[in-house]
């Protein structure tokens, strides 16, 4: 699953869709090649695989899509599928025959990821140097050019992997020039592991009140990771001294429950819920009728589904807070899966186990005759993750999509949605 999600990655940051290909006023002849690669793209399982349907490809003219032809971002695809299964050699020799400075920075994306998880440091140096400089020309000189959005986009990112590669090589000052950069190129709602990981390298350098300053913003949101709360109360020592540590913490987790309850007011809503009845991964139906009485949150999540599976550790914190509170109940709604109905539930059912999470696991399976998962159709939901909160009445109180990034931060939410809607109720 993962090699598929990471090629659909590279399409959309190649700014080319196959499902555009046969659609303008050219013969289906002229667009045979697109398709069949298009078919190989959908059931292929090896690099090699793609790399035979892309050497078909080139009998056929390319075809543009957008200001991309369709040879080139067939050449992405096989660059990618290399660069998964740890084939250096095919990767660089492909990367090679890609000339466009665009399609090249989205491939230096996906191969770079590659090369970092395989240890080549060296190799994912020398594609990042160029898709650096042809990144930040996207930001600058090229800006009006056709398709300079995506790999502008690509810049922080860029900047980001290669002070990666440059902490782990311990080689901490160069390190940190490039974090900078590209923590001062990223919208601040955006920073998250940027501010972290920033933290982390001045920690090293000795940059203790930078570092305190960081790990205070992040704190201050609810975000900061686990690792480095011993972190920050050494480092408070350091810049602020021995005492008021306590005292710090517990005003900035004040601030912080404030400003949840702030927001929320401002989101509280009350309608009826749509009734359901699902199966969970043991074949046992569920209905959340059964939990009148109750408050409820309903968590859409799909194991492909990377903002899900990141709130997961947020997740397990606030079932556990609230494990032995007969008043609140958790129900996690696997939705949106492409597999077979048998097969969708055998692998939501092993990534629970496999993670060690204590969830109640619900179904919400394709209708083989409509094609449609008909419960988080019913609650509108767009996009994955989605929680709502339902009152004892079986009304949504709230309905909050998408996950912050921060463990305290999520668990205060969840506390504060439920405490509102339980004083709202009684």
């Amino acid at each position: 699953m993962k090699k598929y999600i990471t090629l659909a990655i590279l399409m959309i940051a190649l700014c080319g869709q196959f499902s555009g290909f046969a659609q303008d006023n050219k013969s289906d002849a002229d667009h045979a090649g697109d398709v069949a690669f298009r078919k190989a793209i959908d059931k292929t399982k090896s690099g090699e695989e793609l790399e035979v349907a892309y050497n078909e490809l080139l009998k056929f003219p390319a075809q543009k899509i957008g200001e991309r032809g369709t040879h080139e971002i067939a050449l992405g695809f096989v660059i990618a599928a290399f660069a998964q299964e740890n084939n250096v050699e095919k990767t660089l020799f492909y990367m090679d025959l890609l000339k466009s400075k665009s399609a090249r920075c989205a491939a230096a994306y996906i191969t770079v990821s590659s090369f970092m998880k395989y240890g080549h440091y060296q190799e994912a140096k020398g594609l990042l140097k160029e898709a650096i400089d042809n990144s930040y020309n996207y930001t600058t000189i090229w800006k009006d050019s056709v398709g300079a959005r995506g790999p502008a986009s690509l810049y922080p990112v860029l900047l980001n992997m290669n002070a990666t590669i440059l902490y782990e090589e311990k080689n901490y000052e160069e390190a940190y020039i490039y974090q900078q950069k590209a923590y001062n190129e990223t919208d601040s709602s955006r920073r998250i592991r940027l501010n972290e990981f920033l933290a982390k390298i001045c920690l090293k350098l000795g940059k203790d009140q930078e570092a305190f300053e960081k790990l205070d913003e992040l704190v201050r949101q609810g975000l900061l990771g686990t690792e480095l709360k011993e972190d920050l109360q050494v480092l408070y020592k350091k810049v602020k001294g021995d005492a008021g540590f306590d005292e710090y913490m517990a005003t900035v987790e004040k601030a912080m429950t404030e400003k949840i309850k702030e927001d929320l007011e401002k989101k509280i809503m009350n309608e009826p819920a749509p009734a359901f009845t699902l199966t969970d991964v043991n074949g046992k139906p569920v209905s959340l009728e059964s939990f009148r009485g109750k408050t409820v949150i309903v968590d859409f999540w799909a194991t492909w589904c990377g903002p899900c599976i990141a709130s997961f550790p947020a997740m397990q914190a606030a079932v556990n807070k609230y494990k032995n509170d007969p008043d609140v109940e958790f129900l996690f709604i696997h939705t949106r899966e492409q597999d077979e109905q048998k097969m969708a539930t055998a692998k939501a059912a092993k990534f629970i186990t496999d993670n060690n999470y204590s969830f109640n696991v619900l179904m919400d399976l394709k209708d083989p005759a409509t094609g449609v998962n008909k419960v988080v159709t019913d609650f509108k939901v767009k996009g994955i993750p989605a929680k709502f909160v339902i009152d004892k009445n079986g009304n949504i109180r709230f309905a909050i999509s998408g996950f912050s990034g921060g463990i305290d931060s999520t668990v205060e939410e969840i506390a504060v949605m439920i405490e509102m809607v339980q004083q709202s109720t009684n």
